[in-house]
């Protein structure tokens, strides 16, 4: 599994969350495989299996994906401001 998600890290997330900025995040999935993924971080909750993650549109793939904070390594603010939308992950649709 990922090293424990930095502080500094979960700030940057928050931060990006409450100002509509893009996220460059290095993540790493449960089975140990590392992605750098851009997203539109809209919310951090609990998901139906109780596991803190971040509501994130992923721009590459073009939907929305709950990543678990856990996995979440590193991350960076672009800056880049995104006009924030309602959505669903598919696995709660």
């Amino acid at each position: 599994m990922a090293e424990p998600q930095t502080t500094d890290a979960i700030r940057t997330v928050e931060a990006a969350i409450r100002d509509h900025h893009v996220l460059e995040l290095t993540y790493v999935t449960k089975a140990g495989i590392t992605q750098q993924l851009t997203v539109e971080p809209l919310a951090i909750r609990n998901n139906t299996t109780h596991h803190v993650v971040l509501w994130a549109h992923d721009l590459d793939a073009g939907h929305v994906e709950q990543l678990w904070l856990s996995g979440i390594v590193a991350a960076h603010d672009t800056g880049r401001a995104f006009a924030p939308e309602v959505w669903t992950p598919a696995s709660e649709a």
